[in-house]
């Protein structure tokens, strides 16, 4: 299993506050939940860290191929696409207008 790192802004168990990690940090399945081939033990695929601040868009994106969702959420994390009205909204702090 990868570390938590957030997707969005690179925040990691190092530079977070203190507390438990299930507090800080959400691991978002896209597309479902699956189980690595084989048995085999590590971190899925279709799985991303997020910090509980950035977690709310990609929840709401799970259903949707991993590819997918990055791509919209890095289309919101940039001010561009059909998504980027509700910025602020999503994600505390942003200074894009």
């Amino acid at each position: 299993m990868m570390p938590p790192r957030c997707y969005v802004c690179g925040l990691d168990r190092r530079t977070a506050r203190p507390g438990p990690l299930h507090r800080r940090f959400v691991l978002v399945h896209f597309g479902g939940v699956r189980p690595l081939p084989g048995g085999r033990v590590g971190h899925p695929p279709n799985a991303v860290w997020f910090c509980s601040a950035h977690a709310g868009p990609a929840k709401r994106r799970r259903r949707l191929p991993k590819g997918e969702a990055l791509r919209q959420i890095d289309a919101l994390r940039s001010g561009s696409g059909p998504w980027s009205s509700l910025l602020r909204r999503w994600w505390p702090g942003s200074s894009r207008r």
